[in-house]
């Protein structure tokens, strides 16, 4: 019971948590100054932001989209014929550590390359990693740390293609089709599963663009932000995970939208 306690008292007094606790506050304070319009738009900050901190916007909007895409049996998928294409997802620039300098791999950018990873082992197909330095920083490009992280995998650099330029989804797409020999039919498009929808359906417009219609795109996603598992006590307080799981489906959303309108 004090547990529990402690954890209801922590969630509302660290982030997400105090921003849903000093909206709520606020509006009490304008209901006891008899201000009812403010008292009821704080209650609407308070209550849309513990619903997006929360589980309940995980499971109710952000796993139905996280799910739209299954993964596919790749054992009869013929390598030679293949290619695996893994978008980037960031890197953590000038790391220092062990009296070194360097550029670190990116969580979402690890997840998807292991996925890439675990489908190279499967089929034997090339890997191409895509995503070039997103903000003209100094460093690598995405692909190049990522491509370190594969051969140290053990993955032979002869198996690994490397798109440096693209800075975007669409860009993301179009070069990687641009390194793809002719005779190859089959995509593994691989990336986070939030990200899959939008990727997919951009993917699959570059191709019938370029008049490459004979190749099959196959899905494979990963880096799944939502649990599979039931609600629990845990589920109904305000979390930093839970937000920025909500924050990654809405940026999500608001690039089909971009999308939609070119």
């Amino acid at each position: 019971m004090l547990l529990c306690l402690q954890k209801i008292v922590s969630s509302f007094l660290e982030l997400p948590g105090l921003f849903i606790t000093i909206f709520f506050g606020l509006g009490l304070i304008f209901l006891f100054r008899k201000h009812k319009k403010l008292f009821f738009l704080f209650l609407t900050f308070s209550c849309v932001f513990y619903f997006i901190s929360t589980d309940l916007s995980t499971k109710l909007l952000v796993q139905p989209y996280e799910n739209q895409f299954y993964d596919e049996e790749l054992q009869n998928i013929p390598g030679e014929e293949t290619v695996i294409v893994v978008f980037s997802g960031g890197v953590i620039r000038s790391v220092q550590s062990g009296g070194a300098i360097y550029d670190q791999i990116g969580p979402r950018s690890m997840m998807r390359l292991y996925r890439a990873f675990q489908a190279c082992q499967e089929t034997g197909s090339q890997i191409i990693i895509a995503g070039g330095n997103v903000y003209d920083q100094p460093g690598q490009s995405i692909s190049a740390v990522m491509g370190m992280v594969l051969e140290s995998w053990g993955v032979p650099s002869k198996m690994i293609k490397l798109e440096e330029n693209s800075k975007t989804t669409w860009e993301n797409a179009a070069f990687s089709l641009e390194l793809i020999e002719q005779t190859v039919k089959n995509i593994i498009l691989v990336t986070s599963a939030i990200h899959m929808p939008r990727s997919y359906q951009t993917f699959r417009k570059v191709i019938e663009e370029r008049g490459r219609t004979d190749i099959n795109l196959i899905p494979y996603p990963g880096d799944y932000r939502v649990e599979n598992v039931p609600m629990s006590f845990s589920s109904f307080l305000p979390s930093s995970g839970s937000l920025e799981t909500f924050s990654a489906a809405f940026h999500e959303w608001l690039g089909n939208l971009f999308y939609l309108l070119k």
